[in-house]
């Protein structure tokens, strides 16, 4: 039986998934800098353990999607973070360097974006195929 496209309780699902791997993820991040790693190999680590912790949670907890995690189903959550991080980038280049906005403000301003963005694209390219998961 398929369910509604929008369900709130998945959504806050989605929002208690998203706030602990923005936590988690800043820590890896922090970590690797704290011993020397440079800021660019650092995000990378931090981008790869949100990738996996988010495919993960999301997966089990937020979408319900059942136990088989395959190649297709990472590579359609990493693609959906290159196109996150892409959309971010483009944000910020308008807000910041276009508007003169404040990059604290523009990054906030992005994230909300960012984060809705982000729920559609796992709820149907990742998990889910035309709004059934």
């Amino acid at each position: 039986m398929s369910r509604p496209a929008l369900d709130l309780g998945e959504i806050l699902r989605f929002g208690l998934v998203g706030g602990t791997n923005t936590v988690l993820a800043f820590a890896v991040y922090s970590l690797f800098i704290h011993f020397g790693t440079p800021y660019y190999l650092a995000l990378v680590f931090d981008y790869l353990f949100a990738i996996v912790f988010s495919l993960v949670a999301n997966k089990f907890f937020t979408f319900k999607t059942g136990a088989h995690l395959d190649l297709g189903v990472f590579l359609r959550m990493a693609l959906s973070y290159l196109v996150m991080f892409l959309v971010n980038e483009g944000m910020l280049a308008l807000l910041v360097a276009r508007a003169a906005m404040n990059a604290y403000v523009a990054q906030a301003i992005a994230s909300v974006l960012i984060a809705g963005l982000s729920y559609l694209m796992q709820k149907f390219l990742v998990f889910g195929k035309g709004g059934q998961v």
